[in-house]
């Protein structure tokens, strides 16, 4: 997973948790969210008892849920915009979810060789504000923001700078 957070939310990407469903591979299933940083206390008669399954049900409520286009490698809050970036998720799961039926694909856009996008989402509603095409996609956890601008560390070895020129 990886996260980011303000005052009141918590930002992230990982695995969407489907209770009772498919595990391990066929389980495989990622989510870009928003929910609460303090949840508010379980209620009712399963929570006065202390039930850990109460406060876990409380625990789980996003304020917005989706799934992206990219395989989020990067990550950073800039005011009311989150900003996500990766490879394209290209892999394609068979109908039995157990393999895929594309597997080069999938792999090559992870190894790189697919490019990347970086996309711009609101932190109200999680709808996508914009996206840029990369040529290659970011290491994990390679990007900043600072004073308007966003610093992208490619798989190459370099540091791209998007956005306002520097005084």
């Amino acid at each position: 997973r990886i996260l980011a957070f303000d005052d009141r939310r918590m930002y992230g990407y990982g695995r969407v948790q489907h209770s009772g469903a498919w595990t391990g591979h066929r389980g495989d299933s990622y989510h870009l969210f928003c929910s609460a940083k303090v949840y508010e206390k379980a209620s009712g008669p399963a929570a006065r008892r202390g039930s850990p399954k109460a406060k876990a049900r409380a625990a789980k409520a996003f304020v917005w849920s989706q799934k992206p286009t990219l395989i989020v490698r990067s990550m950073v809050l800039a005011a009311d915009t989150l900003i996500v970036a990766g490879p394209p998720d290209l892999a394609r799961k068979d109908k039995s979810g157990v393999s895929f039926t594309n597997p080069e694909e999938g792999l090559a856009a992870l190894a790189g060789r697919r490019g990347g996008s970086m996309m711009m989402i609101s932190t109200a509603d999680g709808t996508k504000i914009g996206e840029v095409k990369l040529d290659s996609p970011p290491v994990f956890d390679g990007m900043s923001a600072a004073n308007g601008t966003v610093y992208l560390a490619p798989q190459g070895g370099t540091v791209t700078r998007l956005g306002k020129a520097p005084p």
